[in-house]
């Protein structure tokens, strides 16, 4: 099971033409590896395609050509992490998304993923904290539901579903 979040993913863009475009990028990235640009895009193509570990070697690749990774770069290579190894969440992931906070208190994926974190290690009064304020930020029609009445695995402490949203079933919501 996944733990996506997909709130910043145009819901229209068709898998075929996003596969062609992840291929193009790819492509133009065996040619000029020195484009972080074009290597964060291709990062975040392969999330939204699940396909997580291209997406953490995108990721890890654009970082050591950054002489200062953004939160951005920052929350899409913890978010590969995550995805890869939920118990991520508990070392260099989470440290991630913890620097993330320092810096962007109101970011709603790290808050989402922190809020995981948080779940992951026991400490309920920083999931509460977390998710109360994505709540009072604003989630999509649907997606506040998931954080107020979490799923089972939520209250039972196995942080394994992806952030809310409706229409997915199973795990994979998505906002």
């Amino acid at each position: 099971s996944g733990t996506t979040w997909t709130g910043d993913v145009d819901p229209d863009l068709a898998l075929s033409d996003m596969a062609e475009t992840i291929a193009g990028l790819a492509q133009r990235l065996s040619q000029d590896p020195d484009d972080v640009t074009g290597g964060r895009m291709l990062g975040r193509s392969y999330i939204v395609m699940e396909r997580y570990p291209e997406a953490r070697a995108a990721l890890r690749e654009a970082w050591v050509r950054t002489p200062v990774p953004d939160t951005e770069l920052m929350l899409s290579l913890a978010e590969a992490e995550a995805l890869i190894d939920p118990s991520s969440l508990s070392g260099e992931a989470g440290r991630l998304f913890e620097e993330v906070l320092a810096i962007e208190p109101g970011n709603k994926k790290a808050l989402w993923y922190g809020g995981l974190a948080a779940l992951q290690s026991g400490q309920h009064a920083v999931v509460q904290q977390r998710w109360s304020l994505l709540l009072a930020i604003g989630l999509p029609e649907g997606a506040a539901d998931v954080l107020r009445e979490p799923p089972a695995a939520l209250v039972q402490g196995t942080p394994t579903p992806s952030p809310p949203g409706g229409g997915a079933s199973g795990a994979h919501c998505r906002p």
